[in-house]
C-alpha cells in the first residue's frame, strides 16, 4: 500500500509533467484514489494561497482596508460576481482587466 503522501507527490509529478495522455491518465488514476481513499482535496492544494488571510499592510484605499483580515475564498467570490456584472456593462474595462490578469 501507499501513503497519503506519496500519492500526493506522485499527483504533483503529474501535474508538472508535459501533457500527454500518459500522464492525464495517471492523474486521473491518482485522483480517483486520492478520492476514494482519503475523501478530501491534496495537500498540495490545501497549501495554495485562495485560503490563506490576505497580509494587507495600512492603506488609505477604502478597497483594502475593507478586505484586510478576509479569506481568499470569500474575496474571490465577489470579486467573480462583480467581474460578471463588469463584463456586461463595461466590456472593454473588462477586457483591460483580464489583459492586466494575464501579464
Amino acid at each position: 500500500m501507499f501513503t497519503e503522501r506519496e500519492l500526493c507527490d506522485a499527483i504533483a509529478e503529474c501535474e508538472n509533467a508535459p501533457s500527454s495522455l500518459q500522464n492525464c491518465q495517471k492523474l486521473a488514476v491518482f485522483y480517483s484514489l486520492y478520492d476514494r481513499l482519503f475523501a478530501e482535496k491534496p495537500e498540495i492544494e490545501q497549501k495554495t494561497a485562495k485560503s490563506e488571510v490576505l497580509p494587507i499592510s495600512s492603506s488609505n484605499s477604502e478597497f483594502l482596508q475593507a478586505i484586510a483580515g478576509r479569506n481568499w475564498d470569500s474575496l474571490l467570490i465577489i470579486l467573480d460576481e462583480l467581474m460578471d456584472t463588469v463584463k456586461i456593462l463595461q466590456p472593454r474595462l473588462y477586457a483591460a482587466v483580464m489583459q492586466k490578469l494575464q501579464e
